[in-house]
């Protein structure tokens, strides 16, 4: 499945469809950050969001809760299972074909390949992350620390992969970076 996968994100990657979907990312993220305002205002608490917050914890999650009105817990958990399962996808394709677009020029398919797919393994969890909390948020004030810990998780891994997947573009740049500085002083 990789193959065919990193195969049909290979013809993909090109520079017009990065600038696409870089353009899809921008009304996502205008909305997450309305989101945030709205869940800011209400809560008084400078990170309401457990999507961004590497170290949440259950007790956490139940805290940012309770200091939720009903409307902002409501906004929170449908724009998870909306917005928030869309946005993944954007931007992990955006992340996958920048990784091609790099190490094509620098590496094997088969690194390509790998390393594709860090970002489709973040969005995975990402999606996770999103139904648990949304789970959480509509279930509210029942609460379930089983998957509370589970979204928790989700989250440090997704983070995790996402960090793995800029650390690698990131070294790809400087590879092309220096691949072009020894190649003008052979020439």
């Amino acid at each position: 499945m990789r193959t065919w996968l990193t195969g049909k994100l290979a013809r993909m990657a090109n520079g017009k469809v990065l600038v696409l979907l870089f353009i899809a990312a921008v009304p996502f993220h205008l909305l997450f950050k309305y989101r945030t305002k709205t869940l800011r205002d209400v809560s008084g608490v400078n990170n309401p969001t457990l999507d961004s917050d590497f170290f949440h914890t259950p007790q956490t999650a139940y805290q940012l809760f309770g200091k939720l009105d009903d409307p902002s817990r409501q906004l929170y958990a449908w724009t998870e299972i909306t917005a928030d399962l869309i946005f993944p996808v954007i931007y992990s394709l955006f992340l996958s074909l920048l990784l091609i677009c790099i190490f094509r020029k620098l590496s094997s398919v088969r690194v390509q390949q790998t390393l594709a797919m860090l970002p489709l393994m973040a969005m995975l969890s990402d999606f996770c992350e999103n139904i648990l909390i949304a789970f959480m948020l509509f279930a509210y004030p029942q609460v379930y620390l089983g998957v509370a810990w589970a979204a928790s998780l989700f989250t440090k891994l997704k983070w995790i992969l996402l960090t793995a997947s800029l650390a690698a573009i990131l070294f790809g740049l400087v590879g092309l970076v220096i691949k072009a500085l020894s190649k003008t002083k052979q020439d």
